[in-house]
């Protein structure tokens, strides 16, 4: 595989693509296209190179990943560069194109990868509050990112206003 600095790529593991910033024997620093700069093996990079080839495996799967923005989050996320506070909805419908014919694990797996990518950006752009919306259901969802932000340090959660949101949130105070 030919990779070099300013290349775009896909990744074969993971939604969203980006630019290359460096390559070395074995692993290349990508800048996503939510502006986060990430470690890949060069194995799990697909350059884009005229036609997307991973768009086209997934355009055979009917499964698409929505476009990034600055952080595309989901449809309805909130965040404006100058708050102080980010909203962040994890209900599939607004992660994917067609939910129908993603599986239930990579369902919780792409909520996960979202609610991650949401505390990372609120961290670096010192946003002091981010409400993950992740709906009642079953309450898995809900378990799973309380486990995953057990992980975090500086960080405290709780049930995010009952009034707004009912029972289908969490509220994260990063300090």
């Amino acid at each position: 595989m030919n990779l070099y600095p300013g290349c775009k790529v896909r990744f074969l593991n993971d939604v969203g693509e980006g630019r290359v910033l460096s390559v070395s024997a074995d692993s290349a620093v990508i800048l996503r296209s939510d502006g986060f700069e990430e470690h890949f093996p060069l194995a799990e990079l697909i350059p884009i190179i005229g036609e997307d080839v991973l768009a086209e495996a997934l355009a055979d799967a009917d499964i698409r990943p929505k476009d990034a923005e600055v952080i595309r989050i989901s449809k309805s996320e909130t965040y404006t560069p100058r708050s102080d506070s980010m909203e962040v909805d994890l209900h599939i419908h607004n992660l994917v194109d067609n939910e129908r014919t993603v599986s239930k694990d990579k369902i919780l797996e792409i909520q996960l990868y979202h609610a991650r990518r949401a505390v990372d950006h609120a961290r670096k752009r010192k946003i002091r509050r981010l409400v993950l919306i992740h709906g009642i259901g079953q309450g898995i969802l809900r378990t799973e990112i309380m486990k995953l932000l057990d992980g975090y340090d500086r960080l405290q959660y709780f049930d995010a206003s009952y009034q707004k949101y009912g029972k289908g949130a969490t509220e994260i105070e990063l300090w």
